[in-house]
């Protein structure tokens, strides 16, 4: 019998994952398509004891197996058919496509059947319609506000309308959430967990150390860097693309369960519910070379200055693998598919100016009004004029290292004085001059002890913030960041001392 290649993938997943709002539905959409791809072996040997797929590689959405059969389009469409069939999968949009393997190199015969799979996407429907509906009394989901409400779900009284797709995901993702860290952490590391965790961003967001951050949580998305060319220069056979697949699936979850021991030892990563301590973090994305995190908004910094310090050690071949990421913080009850798409924005904007290395941009939103803003427009803004020239990607490695500069700048420079230093750059950038900034420097300088300017000119130095390297100068748009970032790096509690 012939030896063949399957590949599966989840497509057009917006229209199951992101056509709500409710975060329970989010993460209920994203965990059945990981656990469609990673129990699909098991699942065809239920239902076909003739045949075994054999495993060569698992993503967040993307399976590839191997196996043998005279006729490979019945196992293809016996594939097909399980998912269409499964009451959690068959509002999901999946293309399943085979290639017989010859001659050709390993490497050759994945880009082909990648291609089958491109193809067959543009075949068919971008979403499952809904069951017909032939009464006249039903209106539409309240959460999707497209398809028939038919059913319930308990979130708060009164209980909502939806529609049977919303309702599958929102009691999966509900249900699974806890099992998600057990199951991701048993299954790569062996490691046990009983941890709880927050149902959602009120409960996420509670507890602060600052009344200035209560309730505000920190989205955090990253990517990796061109993996597509690394696969394709190291990954020529099936062997080292499963190495691949495993080492990076390694990596990723000694960072969870460091993650994790960094949140159960921490003060303010935790708030108590009906007795039970519960870890306030979310995980919306979870797979391949993408990562997306929710946690609050004064341990966002740290989070992902711990993600980094992992990423900074991770290579595969004695090729690092580079990772960009974008960090937005912003109230909870924003929306969030635009906070995501937005921190996605950001991570593109980090990776664009420079692959091969480890760099992120952040987002400080204060108010709703900046989410429908183009990015590029609302960077002006912020950094205009002359200032627009500077890059606004950071070294995601120097996260770490500002922190107890950042710390020794919040204690002794008086917040008003950065203010007015950060409002005299913005106007100077308008103007096309220095002259309101280099005045109001001066007039700082009168009124702020020396310590103070020492502990900015130690800032400086490490050039973080993108100014000149080996200079103790502390350029405007330096000032603008401090200002953003103030109340993030190291957030101090109401009594005035450091987290």
């Amino acid at each position: 019998m012939p030896t063949n290649y399957l590949r599966i993938e989840a497509v057009n997943i917006a229209n199951f994952i992101e056509d709500t709002e409710q975060l329970s539905v989010i993460r209920g959409g994203g965990l059945l398509l990981l656990k469609a791809i990673r129990n699909l072996k098991k699942t065809f040997k239920e239902k076909n004891q003739h045949f075994t797929l054999e495993e060569i590689s698992t993503g967040a959405s993307v399976g590839l197996f191997k196996f043998s059969a005279d006729k490979p389009e019945e196992i293809r469409q016996q594939v097909d058919d399980i998912l269409k069939k499964d009451k959690n999968l068959c509002y999901a949009t999946f293309v399943v496509d085979i290639i017989t393997t010859d001659d050709e190199k390993f490497r050759n015969q994945l880009e082909k059947v990648i291609a089958r799979n491109h193809w067959r996407q543009y075949q068919q429907p971008t979403l499952v319609s809904p069951k017909w509906n032939d009464k006249n009394n039903i209106w539409e989901c309240s959460l999707d506000r497209l398809r028939p409400a038919t059913t319930t779900i308990a979130i708060k009284a009164p209980e909502k309308i939806v529609s049977p797709p919303v309702k599958i995901r929102h009691d999966y993702g509900r249900n699974k959430k806890h099992h998600f860290y057990q199951n991701e952490l048993q299954r790569t590391l062996n490691e046990g967990i009983t941890d709880k965790f927050t149902h959602d961003l009120e409960k996420l967001t509670a507890n602060s150390p600052s009344k200035t951050l209560q309730h505000k949580m920190a989205v955090i998305y990253t990517d990796g860097n061109s993996f597509g060319t690394l696969q394709q220069k190291f990954c020529k056979t099936e062997y080292t693309q499963k190495k691949f697949d495993d080492e990076l699936n390694k990596k990723r979850a000694t960072f969870l369960s460091n993650l994790l021991n960094f949140a159960r030892n921490s003060d303010y990563f935790s708030i108590a519910i009906d007795n039970e301590k519960c870890l306030q973090m979310e995980t919306l994305m979870w797979g391949g070379d993408e990562l997306l995190l929710v946690v609050p908004a004064w341990q966002g910094w740290q989070t992902l200055a711990l993600l980094y310090q992992h990423i900074e050690t991770w290579d595969f071949e004695g090729e690092p693998l580079y990772h960009g990421a974008g960090i937005v913080f912003c109230h909870h009850n924003a929306p969030i598919h635009r906070i995501t798409r937005l921190a996605k924005e950001l991570t593109e904007e980090a990776k664009s100016c420079n692959r091969r290395k480890n760099l992120f941009q952040y987002c400080v939103l204060e108010s709703f009004d900046y989410i429908s803003q183009d990015l590029h427009h609302y960077r002006k803004e912020q950094f205009p004029g002359t200032l627009n020239s500077a890059p606004l990607s950071l070294d995601g490695t120097k996260i770490a290292a500002i922190q107890k500069p950042f710390i020794q700048l919040k204690e002794l420079f008086p917040r008003r004085k950065v203010h007015s230093l950060a409002r005299a750059a913005v106007q100077d950038g308008r103007d096309n001059s220095t002259l309101l900034f280099e005045k109001e420097m001066e007039r700082t300088r009168d009124v702020v002890d020396e310590k103070a300017f020492s502990s900015a000119e130690n800032l400086a130095k490490l050039s973080f913030f993108n100014n000149p390297p080996e200079t103790d100068k502390c350029p405007p748009s330096m000032w603008i960041h401090i200002c953003e970032l103030w109340d993030y790096i190291c957030p101090m509690n109401d009594n005035g001392g450091g987290i």
